[in-house]
């Protein structure tokens, strides 16, 4: 008697289609960062054995925000929508809450992490300007640009405020792909970067 039950995983999929359908496409636009994006990218419902619905789903979200965008304005959305499923009928409650994970260091260490890492954009002054003119020393034809990928930056910059810059071998376009790779002679170029960027900093 399936049709007795509420389902979590055709609520899960409501969720999912309003995500996608209705939430990403209206999301903030930044002029240099591009805009922020909403993205499904995990989706669980238990129990998994029949002749049982599932009464527990999950869904996990990739949340990429732009500059000025807060944790109460990313979860608000998400957090109105399980309100709103609940009040339907849909579903019975709902929580909705930034990923926290356990990580384990190379040393060992084990942490808790939290994954909310805010966007970030440094000016072209300070470490930035020592650098470039350190790689335009050495003959290369640096400048400053923004990569559509994320990195470690997030942290340093985005949440501790040390200031950060990002270079390295490769083509950005292929940079978390499944097909990434780096020729040896622009890793070779990328060491003689990273010399000239040390150089900037002690000198």
């Amino acid at each position: 008697m399936p049709e007795l039950g509420l389902n979590a995983l055709h609520a899960a999929s409501k969720m999912v289609s309003y995500v996608e359908e209705e939430l990403n496409p209206n999301l903030p636009f930044h002029q240099k960062l591009g805009k922020a994006t909403i993205a499904t990218i995990g989706l669980g419902a238990s129990p998994k054995v029949g002749p049982q619905i599932p009464d527990r789903s999950k869904i996990l979200f990739d949340r990429r925000m732009i500059l000025g965008e807060t944790e109460k304005e990313i979860l608000e959305p998400i957090k109105e929508k399980v309100d709103e499923l609940v009040g339907e009928g849909t579903v019975l409650d709902g929580t909705t809450r930034i990923l926290e994970e356990d990580i384990k260091c190379w040393t060992g260490k084990k942490l808790r992490t939290r994954d909310f890492f805010p966007s970030w954009l440094i000016e072209k002054t300070g470490i930035v300007q020592k650098a470039l003119k350190s790689l335009w020393k050495r003959g290369f034809h640096a400048d400053t640009h923004v990569w559509k990928f994320s990195t470690d930056g997030v942290y340093t910059y985005g949440l501790r405020g040390i200031p950060t810059v990002g270079i390295g071998p490769g083509e950005e376009a292929l940079a978390h792909q499944p097909n990434e790779h780096v020729g040896v002679r622009d890793v070779e170029k990328a060491v003689q970067a990273y010399v000239a960027i040390v150089e900037s900093l002690i000198s």
